[in-house]
């Protein structure tokens, strides 16, 4: 059995939740044969292989806000020859390159959030999506408030809730690194990690830091780096604002560990999960995360592992930071459940499973 991973961005090289899932997906599940479909940011095609994984980065002749203009994509689906294709949604040039290629194979797609942002593309995309919808067999969604979706009102018969996972393991175990870093920057250490994108809130979190007396390590870059800059001189927090750019993978423990508390300050409904607060809560580290009507709030439970706040809301995301890390057995006990409840819940293995009985479904 061959199964297609078709998604617009592919990690390496790309950081995000998504592509770095897909990446643990293609590699973690035995008796399959997989193969990644996606953008190469480039006007050339590139034909690769990650690690046994035949992975085809289409030339593209641009960008529809994020969706790539990638009109060989129909070819590609052909010429591959899955026998499941997995969509990572939203991706609307992808969905449209589906139904042009006419495939024969199963569609098994990973809705994995909702676009806010209004435009062109958006519109269009919500007239097809219907006619895309009838083309599926089974729809993913990784937490039970996301089967709320309004997309995905026509598709309820066909939907299921597959949580994502990780390895626990590779984020509890508390690397040496981590002394170092908190050695460097003055504590208690507040920590965010992930792209820089409209939603994940950055900024507010930035002016949060004027009331938060702590350092803030910001790990990550993106489209929105410019607005934090701007809100860091804005707020007058560069003494305690630290931009540490993309974080390398056999690093990001090492900041989890090294952090008082880890802040998702996400700010719409894009953000519809937070596999990172999942990474954090594994290392034993309590979170702060925004109530979006998503899986965000699914994973981080108020009160147990972390707390929960409006978004948008920089004084309660500092009264929640404060809070904290004012109470050293509060913060304690919060970490402990958090890691409990990633081992109980959240596993790749239990994902693997679930994924791999779905492809083989007949």
């Amino acid at each position: 059995m061959r199964v297609l991973h078709f998604f617009k961005n592919y990690f390496p090289p790309t950081h995000g939740g998504i592509e770095q899932l897909m990446h643990q997906i293609v590699h973690g599940i035995d008796g399959i044969e997989f193969a990644v479909l996606t953008g190469s940011h480039s006007r050339e095609t590139i034909t690769d292989d990650d690690g046994g994984v035949p992975v085809v980065r289409a030339r593209e002749y641009g960008r529809l806000s994020t969706a790539p203009i990638a009109p060989a994509w129909a070819g590609n689906i052909r010429a591959l020859r899955p026998d499941v294709i997995h969509m990572h949604m939203p991706n609307p040039t992808g969905e449209l390159a589906l139904l042009a290629a006419r495939s024969k194979a199963k569609i098994v797609a990973s809705f994995h959030a909702e676009i806010v942002r209004g435009g062109v593309v958006p519109a269009a995309y919500r007239t097809f999506l219907p006619l895309f919808w009838r083309k599926v067999d089974t729809v993913i969604v990784g937490s039970p408030p996301m089967l709320d979706a309004p997309e995905l009102a026509r598709v309820h018969d066909k939907a299921v809730v597959v949580p994502y996972g990780i390895d626990a393991d590779e984020w509890s175990a508390r690397p040496a690194r981590a002394d170092e870093i908190r050695a460097r920057y003055p504590g208690p250490i507040v920590f965010f990690m992930g792209l820089l994108r409209h939603y994940k809130g950055v900024h507010v979190l930035v002016e949060a830091m004027r009331d938060v007396d702590a350092t803030l390590l910001v790990g990550g870059d993106g489209p929105e780096r410019a607005e934090v800059d701007e809100a860091i001189a804005r707020c007058g927090v560069a003494n305690k604002v630290h931009m540490l750019g993309t974080i390398a993978n056999e690093e990001r423990a090492a900041y989890m560990h090294a952090a008082d508390v880890f802040v998702l300050p996400a700010v719409n409904r894009a953000e519809a999960f937070g596999i990172v607060l999942l990474q954090a809560m594994a290392a034993g580290t309590p979170v702060v995360s925004t109530e979006l009507g998503t899986g965000t709030s699914w994973v981080n439970q108020n009160e147990q592992t972390g707390l929960v706040v409006e978004p948008r809301d920089a004084r309660a995301l500092s009264e929640a930071i404060g809070r904290i890390l004012g109470d050293d057995d509060r913060r304690r006990a919060m970490g402990i459940a958090a890691r409990q409840r990633v081992r109980d819940n959240f596993t790749l293995d239990e994902m693997f499973a679930t994924l791999k009985r779905i492809y083989q479904a007949r």
